[in-house]
């Protein structure tokens, strides 16, 4: 028996979105949006939104524009910026019209911007699971136990179950991945547990 406390794990939820080397923690004070923009908001829009990752710090919305315009109409720009510079953190969020236009940029090849090589990646879908920190695990519980225990809950899609091999045991916690936010949000409600 183990009392566990599950923790949604925000900083993976945002990551899920965007290349892992990527910084991604949301602040509403440094995003330069246009016309009431989706693009910097996690989980809107992202059928039609691309990641840009690699950008010189002076890249503006309006360079992104110029360049990947090109390949269709961009309803929105959102150039991450550092609160205390002001400066580009180095990537962007952009919603295009038409989901089809990523696929068009995509299979262009390579893309520069201020004479800088860019990374656009489409967001992932991942970011529609949920996931939370579960700790407190007893070296006994096995994976069975918290797949069977969490499972009452929803569709597990992963458990990331880190082993400390110096002990040659199972550290205290591990993560959860649903196939659904909803399952974590209902998770959270009661955030001390008991499994077995």
């Amino acid at each position: 028996m183990a009392a566990v406390d599950c923790y949604q794990n925000q900083m993976e939820e945002n990551q899920g979105q965007m290349n892992d080397n990527q910084d991604n923690i949301l602040n509403p004070n440094d995003e330069r949006d246009q016309q009431g923009a989706t693009a910097g908001i996690p989980g809107k829009d992202d059928e039609r939104k691309l990641f840009v990752g690699g950008l010189s710090r002076n890249t503006t919305d309006k360079e992104l524009r110029e360049h990947f315009g090109k390949f269709g109409e961009i309803e929105s720009i959102t150039v991450k910026v550092d609160q205390y510079t002001g400066l580009s953190r180095g990537f962007a969020f952009m919603v295009f019209k038409n989901p089809k236009t990523i696929d068009k940029l995509l299979a262009a090849g390579e893309h520069y911007i201020n004479k800088r090589k860019v990374d656009p990646k489409r967001v992932s879908k991942k970011a529609q699971h949920g996931k939370i920190f579960v700790g407190g695990l007893t070296p006994d519980i096995t994976d069975d136990d918290i797949k069977a225990y969490f499972s009452e809950y929803g569709t597990i899609v992963e458990l990331q179950s880190p082993f400390d091999k110096t002990k040659n045991q199972r550290k205290g916690f591990c993560f959860v991945t649903f196939d659904s936010k909803e399952v974590v949000y209902k998770l959270l409600k009661t955030p001390k547990q008991t499994i077995n």
